[in-house]
């Protein structure tokens, strides 16, 4: 991989070579050899100043869905290193012992209409749980994720839907740690479904070089947190008692 440093209007950005698709020095897209590397470097060292583009756009990022079991194993392997097995443990424990999270096998992330209609009332639980509600919820917003289109399968509606909780008060303290970084992690996502979207901001560079291949590089800067208000909450302050 080479980079390289470009001057654009005073301001100094780090941009990624990007070679010819068809360029016949390539090993499956690569560059393995190092006299090769090396002749680019010096073009670009030597190729002086070259127009470039610059665009500036914004995108809505919408909240992640809710959790089906994979999903969740992933994110709590990633998280906190609890391995598959573990994380399956986990809200076994917290459907049997606390009946606080939906059926915890599922292989799907949509919810229902019906659960949308519930929504208000499993949420006052939730929030009166974690003790915490994000600024900008809003339970009239309809995620993506209450689509009944996902919901039905070939012979009628699909058993168990997204991981979600459940319309449940209990003493999230007796919870042992682990249960309760699941717990709220199902909270937050499902939260999220009720929040508006993040706003980015993107710059995109674009360089072409004198071999014909390009130098690019981008940036993103978020506008409104959105729904990532919630994530940013969760490092911030302590959210369970």
């Amino acid at each position: 991989t080479i980079n390289a440093k470009v001057n654009v209007d005073g301001t100094e950005i780090m941009a990624k070579y990007n070679p010819k698709k068809d360029d016949p020095n390539l090993d499956d897209g690569r560059i393995l050899q190092k006299k090769y590397a090396e002749e680019i470097l010096q073009m670009l060292t030597t190729m002086g100043e070259k127009p470039c583009s610059v665009t500036v756009k914004q995108e809505k990022e919408q909240p992640p869905l809710p959790f089906n079991l994979v999903e969740l194993q992933s994110y709590c392997e990633k998280k906190w290193g609890y391995s598959p097995s573990d994380t399956l443990k986990i809200t076994q424990s917290l459907r049997d012992n606390y009946s606080a999270i939906s059926y915890n096998r599922t292989d799907c992330q949509y919810l229902s209409s019906d659960q949308f209609n519930e929504a208000p009332d499993v949420m006052a639980s939730v929030v009166k749980n974690i003790n915490y509600k994000p600024k900008g919820m809003d339970m009239t917003i309809r995620s993506r994720a209450f689509d009944d289109a996902y919901v039905q399968g070939d012979g009628g509606a699909v058993a168990h839907l997204a991981i979600i909780p459940q319309q449940v008060e209990f003493d999230v303290s007796k919870l042992t740690a682990s249960e309760r970084n699941v717990y709220l992690a199902i909270c937050q996502y499902y939260m999220a479904q009720f929040m508006p979207p993040a706003v980015k901001q993107i710059t995109s560079f674009e360089m072409d070089t004198p071999d014909g291949a390009s130098l690019k590089a981008s940036s993103t800067k978020i506008l409104e947190q959105g729904y990532r208000v919630i994530f940013r909450d969760a490092e911030e302050v302590e959210l369970l008692p």
